[in-house]
């Protein structure tokens, strides 16, 4: 796919078609030139179509929602053969599945995206060791927190015997230093700071330095709900204390000069964000995604890089433990919820579970419609298949 590159603007520059051969930061590169920006990856490697199949968390989701609420077209190219322009009048049921049922229904080979007019935000990373106080502003800005201009990524990474927190804060704002929604954050004495006012395609590549190229890398999703600030904080501390309280055993797996990264972060989703995703995409998508009902989602990921692969069995056997236990101790608190965000899934998770059985269902069908010979389940290796 590396070759269908593809990357335009129209005349009125309300959108940009997007071929599958670009990561985000390219296509954020040339965005920036005409001062706009789009719902893409936050970290400038990022490929544009496993985001976007995917559902796709982004830095404007609390203004618009899902990465996929924000294509109007797909260009795809079906089992038979045959290039639809697929879009909510004309393929509804297939415009609907493409917003996160992943592969299981053609190649496409052109995406056409919403546009937004961009100058400079505020964007950064906060870095902090009172993890306590870290964590407790982590629960109050994703129960409390109505502006839709801002977006936050707390990690926390244990590395040798030290344990920091890292907030990845983005603010959609060219003159706001200091947003009212991040103050619990930037009361907390920082050891390191790079929030300053910058382009998304610059803080996409700053974000982008975590990518490193040949390294060994799981990153492992799960998600816990909380209708209140202290059950949002219980399953923060929670799935912390259970992450950080097995990495010793990761440790004694791995010499720590092979260990590049060890951390577990956080994704606040919630009524802002299914706002967003309403108004760019009516139609609905295939998520599930349901915090009205549920309370705010935490959408967390671990994440282990490493070098070398006779480390590889025991890494991954480390991560299946290390996720039943935050699973099954989210489950015994009553804060597991099902959904599992596809980007940051690995191998063995179940993803379309999580979506809800009519929407599972859905997905099936539509995949069966478009797909009748079962083509990309039998003869397209990745991704998460749908089944037959």
């Amino acid at each position: 796919m590396s070759n269908l590159t593809a990357l335009q603007v129209n005349e009125e520059e309300q959108y940009v078609w997007v071929g599958p051969g670009h990561n985000w930061g390219q296509v954020f590169s040339y965005l920036a030139q005409y001062n706009l920006t789009c719902a893409g990856g936050r970290l400038s490697p990022v490929g544009v179509p496993g985001l976007l199949l995917a559902g796709g968390v982004n830095f404007q989701g609390n203004q618009h929602g899902w990465a996929a609420d924000n294509v109007i077209e797909y260009e795809i190219v079906l089992a038979d053969g045959t290039v639809k322009y697929a879009t909510a009048c004309s393929d509804p049921d297939l415009f609907w599945a493409l917003k996160g049922g992943s592969s299981n229904y053609g190649i496409v080979t052109k995406f056409k995206l919403n546009t937004f007019v961009s100058t400079q935000v505020l964007a950064g990373v906060y870095s902090v060791t009172d993890i306590p106080a870290f964590l407790a502003a982590t629960a109050n800005f994703s129960q409390y927190n109505t502006d839709p201009l801002a977006h936050l990524v707390p990690q926390v990474i244990q590395s040798g015997n030290t344990t920091l927190g890292a907030a990845i804060l983005y603010y959609d704002s060219p003159d706001t230093a200091k947003p009212d929604c991040f103050a619990p954050f930037f009361d907390i004495p920082s050891i390191s700071s790079s929030v300053d006012f910058k382009t998304t395609a610059e803080f996409a590549e700053e974000t982008g330095q975590l990518v490193v190229d040949g390294i060994n890398n799981m990153f492992i999703a799960g998600t816990h709900v909380g209708k209140t600030y202290e059950d949002i904080l219980r399953g923060v501390n929670i799935v912390n204390d259970m992450f950080l309280e097995r990495v010793p055993a990761l440790q004694a797996i791995v010499p720590e000069e092979d260990l590049q990264l060890v951390c577990v972060d956080w994704q606040p989703l919630g009524e802002l964000w299914q706002k967003g995703s309403r108004e760019s995409n009516p139609g609905g998508n295939a998520l599930g995604f349901d915090p009205e009902t549920k309370g705010t989602y935490m959408a967390w990921a671990e994440v282990v890089e490493w070098r070398g692969s006779q480390y590889d069995e025991a890494v991954h056997a480390w991560v299946k433990e290390t996720t039943w236990a935050i699973t099954n101790a989210t489950q015994e608190a009553g804060l597991w919820d099902p959904f599992t965000y596809m980007g940051d899934a690995t191998y063995f998770q179940d993803i379309y579970d999580g979506y809800g059985a009519e929407n599972k269902q859905r997905l099936l069908d539509v995949s069966r419609q478009y797909d009748p010979e079962r083509v990309f389940q039998k003869l397209l290796p990745g991704g998460y298949k749908i089944g037959n």
